[in-house]
């Protein structure tokens, strides 16, 4: 039995198109070729007051716990101050089977200095999802 590819979600600003939204369905690098176990995939997201040292902190947390960051996608909603948001995907042989106590390191070594709120989520686990759409404008 196959795995199903992964694919991961992308929210987008489209001024431009006349949008407010727009959505983004990406394939997970190399999916296809099953480079890498979907099980020992995970998903990091998190929020808070933007300042430096963030990215690297996260990132180096994740180092550290022999994971590979495979995609990073980061925002701040001002150039200075504002909210920070991060989605990190990344790779750690074994997940599954860490992913409880990575959560709660993360949280007392990373998240509780910044004051962040995060989840940390096995990528190969479904989400359930709605999208709803309408034809109307209710202005």
């Amino acid at each position: 039995m196959r795995a199903s590819p992964l694919l991961f979600l992308t929210f987008v600003r489209v001024p431009q198109a006349g949008a407010t939204l727009g959505l983004v369905v990406q394939k997970y690098p190399d999916a296809d070729r099953g480079a890498l176990p979907v099980k020992d995939v995970g998903r990091l997201l998190l929020r808070c007051a933007d300042r430096p040292g963030l990215v690297a902190a996260v990132s180096a947390f994740l180092a550290d716990a022999g994971a590979n960051i495979v995609s990073l996608d980061q925002h701040a909603t001002q150039q200075s101050g504002g909210t920070f948001m991060q989605r990190t995907i990344f790779h750690l042989p074994g997940l599954t089977a860490v992913r409880d106590e990575l959560e709660r390191a993360f949280a007392a070594q990373v998240a509780s200095r910044f004051n962040m709120d995060f989840r940390l989520t096995e990528a190969a686990k479904p989400k359930r999802v709605a999208i709803m759409a309408s034809k109307e404008d209710s202005q």
